[in-house]
């Protein structure tokens, strides 16, 4: 084999394991960021007899909060498992999953067309295992569900936080609404003369300045909202109620 037979023969084979590895790493992201099985789960007779006999109510939605759904143990998440299991309770019970803009017009006074034993699904900082561990059961039951994201965290936490696309995605499924949680975290402000701080999606700012007559005084409270876009495709829910801020999220 002449020498520029043997080169050529040569930057094949490391085209070929650089082709290798960068199709290995491929499939390894994808499996990383796949839906999980649902977990086999089953309730015992008597607990099954027990929740289908769970009380009716009137005039309040139940609101369960989610943050990770994993095997972490770390206070803040629920395993895979347990997750599977309590939503086979509240299928069992005869809950019905409602979206986040019923929640808010019930908030409004306005129930029509809310079902019987309503509950709200929400789920906090976009996390990427919970989507994981989450869609198929919820998808399984036909139940909708509220991922609340921090507009920064899809680009900021890549490898913790679904991306922009996947979030699209979810607000596509006709299972998911996507919603703003916050900016870039957790952000605190003053919000009272006393120092107070809260957080910034909740709470609005304080701003005091001094006066002839001495003291402080209020100049304004100003809303800590975000961008004014919204990437997914649709307009979220919309209220003028401090009780619940709305402002919109911008994507890339």
């Amino acid at each position: 084999m002449s020498a520029i037979g043997r080169l050529l023969l040569n930057w094949g084979v490391l085209v070929l394991a650089v082709a290798v590895v960068l199709l290995v790493r491929y499939n390894a992201e994808v499996r990383a960021r796949a839906p999980l099985p649902i977990p086999a789960v089953h309730l015992a007779a008597a607990d099954a007899r027990q929740w289908r006999a769970f009380p009716s109510f009137r005039g309040t939605v139940p609101v369960l909060t989610y943050h990770g759904i994993n095997d972490s143990n770390d206070g803040l998440s629920v395993r895979p498992q347990a997750f599977a299991g309590q939503l086979l309770a509240l299928k069992t019970a005869g809950f019905h999953p409602i979206t986040l803009s019923q929640y808010v017009s019930f908030v409004h006074g306005d129930r029509r067309g809310l079902p019987s034993r309503p509950i709200l699904l929400t789920f906090d900082d976009g996390r990427l295992d919970t989507d994981r561990a989450a869609d198929r059961i919820l998808r399984k039951y036909r139940f909708p569900a509220t991922m609340f994201t921090f507009a920064a965290w899809p680009t900021m936490n890549p490898g913790f936080d679904l991306t922009w696309d996947e979030l699209r995605r979810m607000e596509q499924s006709g299972i998911w609404s996507v919603q703003e949680h916050g900016g870039h975290g957790h952000e605190y402000v003053v919000i009272n003369a006393s120092g107070g701080e809260g957080g910034v999606y909740a709470f609005r700012q304080y701003i005091a300045s001094r006066t002839g007559q001495g003291g402080p005084r209020v100049l304004s409270f100003v809303p800590q909202a975000g961008q004014i876009e919204h990437p997914l495709g649709r307009t979220p829910v919309r209220h003028a109620d401090s009780r619940f801020p709305a402002p919109r999220i911008r994507g890339p």
